[in-house]
């Protein structure tokens, strides 16, 4: 057997059968001979690990104190207008704009009302810094400080979004799946809009990248769960 899980952190796995173990990418194994068994520890590091490395955005010195990994999900918050915080998949990665991803937001803390931040999930074609320019080629969602969900897509030159009605709370599961002439956004697992207007054309390569942008002059928390590629 591989151990390829060990479920959450801080919670002891009992492992069965020959196991073959082996250390890297942040994984220490050292012996507990009291006890007879293997210490199997993982250093979290912000920014790497989940099958990608991780980089991060932070002109503002915003990622510093707040960035992290809680298990399966990223975290980090922005404390002012304006300031901007992110992390990224560096480099650009070849599954490009047009493989489905799935990614889960979460409440953000006082996300009813004006101080929650503006938030993206988004594969981005040019820079990973969607907030610098949001015509960017890129497909993805982004909340706004109205609490509520948006699609979004740009083929460098202009922009197509919808409101989907829905809110960050409770937590939502959104999803897109990209075909040669649409672009189709799920919601749970539910259809909440079709653009077939200012498609991306890049196609094989883009950085991933959760952001978020203050809207406020006090701390807001953002919580979006790590990628995933090649869903249904």
């Amino acid at each position: 057997m591989y151990v390829i899980s060990l479920g959450k952190f801080t919670e002891a796995e009992v492992l069965h059968g020959e196991v073959k173990l082996k250390e890297g990418a942040g994984i220490t194994i050292t012996r507990d001979d009291p006890n007879n068994a293997l210490e199997i520890a993982a250093v979290i590091q912000p920014y790497e690990g989940f099958r990608n490395h991780w980089n991060k955005l932070d002109p503002d010195g915003a990622l510093a104190a707040s960035l992290g990994w809680d298990f399966d999900e990223v975290h980090f918050s922005v404390g002012a207008i304006g300031h901007k915080a992110a992390i990224y998949t560096d480099s650009l990665r070849s599954w490009g704009l047009d493989s489905p991803h799935s990614c889960q937001f979460k409440i953000t803390r006082g996300a009813i009302g004006a101080g929650a931040p503006f938030g993206w999930f988004c594969a981005v074609g040019t820079n990973p810094d969607i907030h610098v320019n949001l015509n960017q080629q890129h497909i993805g969602f982004r909340s706004g400080n109205d609490s509520k969900i948006y699609c979004t897509n740009a083929d460098g030159v202009n922009r197509t979004q919808t409101d989907t009605g829905l809110y960050l709370w409770p937590p939502k599961w959104v999803k897109w799946i990209r075909d040669p002439a649409q672009i189709r956004f799920f919601i749970d697992n539910v259809l909440v809009a079709t653009h077939n207007t200012n498609l991306p054309t890049l196609t094989n390569s883009a950085f991933f990248t959760f952001e978020g942008v203050g809207s406020s002059n006090f701390s807001r928390l953002l919580y979006m769960t790590c990628p995933i590629m090649g869903v249904d």
